[in-house]
């Protein structure tokens, strides 16, 4: 059983800005974390994630413009 954690590098977008926060913000996430991610990136955004929930975590970022990578 593998019992290593992985973590989401948020490293910038490769879209839309306006169109990121939108989406972002549907999903329930706080501007102020928005800002964050964009204004200090690359930053780590999330943690202690299986590899499953990584991917799951990464795809979706990354359908939403986001630039992740899994460490």
């Amino acid at each position: 059983m593998n019992n290593k954690k992985y973590r989401l590098l948020f490293t910038g977008l490769i879209g839309d800005t306006d169109i990121f926060r939108k989406k972002m913000a549907q999903k329930g996430v706080k501007d102020s974390f928005v800002d964050k991610m964009l204004s200090e990136a690359p930053v780590i955004i999330k943690q202690n994630l299986t590899l499953e929930s990584a991917r799951k975590y990464a795809d979706t970022l990354s359908e939403m413009g986001a630039r992740i990578t899994i460490l």
